[in-house]
């Protein structure tokens, strides 16, 4: 009697105890799926929502970073407006202005750029007009879903468009934006690098003669877009010279003071 008794509280204890481990394992098991997916979602949300400056924004292979102002030369901003537009290979807004497709490649060769720390916003309103303004705002750039990433953050630099700066010059960083700087030795004449003229004076008791010489020609080459121009991409005229907006991948590099092509992005 006393066995049959033993006997059944040991299968009850081993009842027990299976029931239990299953219930530890079952426990296991959830606990180690959620943080599976709470780690998954953690990833998603990053990936959606994460400032696209934090670690540099990758725009056609070339990564720009939002805080870098290291290699800017320090100008104020009257002095960058006397620079000619020709000379400037890309142009830069301000917060709360307009940007991207809100301007026409005629009018801004290059685009229309927001500076660093500022998104060129698709969903941001100015003057009752929404789209196309710069803005610091997180609502108007948590993501890239709702800016345009080639004129946002600081996309308007030498590494991006030193290409449309004319033969002889070398493209220089400021914070408002680039300018295309002659060579020692050469001067900006009409948008191009040329030798400055040299003048020389004779004397006589009874006359004066002043004689110029330029030690360059002028483009005399007509301002007209070929078939050929700008391909892959799109050709127009803006103050008298030749304008490429070019095809994804590729960039505008200067041919002549008038004249501009399509070529691959290094």
């Amino acid at each position: 009697m006393h066995f049959r008794i033993l006997s059944c509280l040991a299968a009850g204890l081993a009842i027990v105890c299976t029931h239990t481990v299953k219930q530890a394992v079952s426990i296991g098991l959830r606990n180690g799926m959620n943080a599976h997916l709470d780690a998954s979602s953690t990833v998603t949300s990053e990936l959606l929502f994460k400032d696209p400056m934090q670690d540099g924004l990758a725009v056609d292979g070339i990564t720009l970073d939002q805080h870098d102002s290291s290699a800017f030369l320090q100008m104020n901003e009257e002095e960058f407006g006397r620079i000619d537009r020709r000379m400037k290979p890309c142009f830069q807004s301000k917060d709360g202005q307009a940007c991207g497709g809100r301007v026409s490649e005629a009018d801004y060769p290059g685009g229309l750029h927001c500076p660093a720390g500022l998104c060129c916003s698709k969903t941001a309103t100015q003057n009752r007009s929404s789209g196309n303004w710069c803005s610091s705002s997180w609502a108007s750039c948590w993501s890239f879903f709702v800016y345009t990433s080639r004129y946002s953050y600081g996309t308007c630099k030498c590494k991006r468009y030193a290409s449309r700066c004319p033969e002889d010059s070398t493209c220089v960083d400021t914070s408002y934006g680039p300018y295309c700087k002659c060579v020692d030795g050469k001067e900006e004449v009409d948008g191009g690098c040329h030798y400055p003229t040299t003048t020389s004076t004779t004397t006589t008791s009874t006359t004066t003669t002043v004689t110029t010489t330029t030690l360059f020609e002028e483009d005399t080459e007509s301002v007209e877009c070929r078939v050929d121009d700008c391909s892959p991409g799109f050709c127009s005229i803006a103050e008298s010279r030749i304008v490429c907006t070019c095809a994804g991948g590729y960039t505008p590099r200067r041919l002549s003071p008038i004249r501009e092509e399509c070529v691959l992005i290094d």
